[in-house]
């Protein structure tokens, strides 16, 4: 059963169970956030308009992905 504690992040969930399962048990926590620390610096190698190449902390990340559109916060189709 997801977390509600994630319920405002389920249009990145696709994105959060990757990085969570290519871990596997070199790190501890359940979702993505539980295995962030507050300090990480979330950088993105691609430009996507409306969308910083640099996150610094844990909250920002959290906040910039609750507020990510569905469109943004999952991985493209395969043309």
């Amino acid at each position: 059963m997801p977390n509600p504690k994630y319920a405002a992040y389920k249009a990145a969930a696709p994105y959060f169970n990757l990085v969570r399962r290519a871990l596997g048990d070199v790190v501890d926590g359940e979702h993505f956030f539980d295995i962030v620390t507050d300090d990480v610096v979330y950088e993105v190698l691609y430009e996507f308009p409306g969308w910083p190449r640099v996150i610094q902390g844990r909250s920002n990340v959290r906040d910039a992905l609750s507020n990510a559109p569905a469109s943004r916060a999952t991985l493209p189709a395969k043309v």
